[in-house]
């Protein structure tokens, strides 16, 4: 496949399987001899690759294409600082004292996460804001079908499309360990 024709094939071509879903990227990343994500053409990751993607993680039946949307949206946006992060030291620093008069809007995105978080990030760069964060309470996997890792996969994605740099913060609401689950 050439650049061109891949270039077609992201736009209208819904992944059958893992391969077929690299395929689709074809020139924009690959794989190395390592196992190692490389971008190869960052201006169409960030553009036609990461919408390609983040429908690919969100919408795709199959679980192992998306699944694997979701690891490549992840590892992209390492490749280009963007860290997931926990608030934890966060809070324990704002605890001590080290980030007095400061908050940490949290928001929760229930349908189209991917354009939602867009526009957030749009207007994080845009007004230079802080600290925020993802948030998804464990009831809203059961009624939105979302589960964790497609949601932290929509906001890299939204990050990655919107040219943002930097720690994201990304929290689970209202979970909690079931003592016997846990200890069988």
């Amino acid at each position: 496949i050439d650049a061109e024709h891949a270039s077609i094939a992201r736009a209208t071509t819904q992944a059958v399987s893992a391969s077929n879903l690299l395929e689709n990227l074809y020139g924009v990343l690959e794989f190395n001899s390592k196992g190692e994500l490389e971008i190869i053409d960052e201006a169409m990751l960030r553009s036609e690759g990461i919408d390609y993607l983040a429908r690919e993680a969100a919408l795709n039946t199959d679980k192992d294409v998306k699944e694997s949307a979701q690891y490549i949206i992840r590892e992209a946006g390492l490749l280009l600082g963007i860290t997931p992060a926990s608030n934890h030291d966060f809070y324990m620093a704002k605890k001590e004292g080290k980030w007095p008069k400061t908050t940490a809007g949290t928001f929760n995105l229930r349908a189209g996460v991917y354009q939602e978080a867009r526009l957030l990030m749009r207007v994080v760069k845009e007004n230079d804001i802080g600290a925020f964060g993802f948030e998804l309470a464990r009831s809203e996997t059961r009624y939105t079908g979302q589960r964790p890792g497609e949601y932290v996969a929509m906001g890299i994605a939204a990050a990655i499309r919107e040219g943002y740099e930097g720690s994201l913060f990304f929290i689970g609401d209202h979970y909690q360990v079931n003592k016997d689950k846990y200890f069988a």
